[in-house]
């Protein structure tokens, strides 16, 4: 898979997402009761993008994830390694 979109439909995410290896693009936008980002996020070597725009901005994002992720424009974080 290299790009899941999850728009305005999702609260939670479960904490095995960082199985999905191939993943390069993850679309969270519009979803305003999305709580956190599992840290499992982090250990996605391919993972490129992270677009969060218009979700939660208190959402959870731990410390692993949130080094890794440098914002390219409001919502939209490059992963960097």
């Amino acid at each position: 898979m290299i790009a899941l979109v999850l728009e305005n439909c999702v609260k939670t995410l479960p904490s095995n997402m960082g199985d999905l290896q191939s993943l390069m693009f993850l679309t969270l936008q519009n979803n305003k009761n999305l709580e956190s980002l599992p840290e499992t996020l982090a250990d996605i070597e391919s993972l490129e993008l992270i677009a969060l725009s218009g979700s939660n901005p208190n959402i959870v994002i731990p410390e692993r994830l949130k080094s890794i992720m440098v914002e390219e424009a409001d919502g939209f974080y490059h992963i960097e390694r």
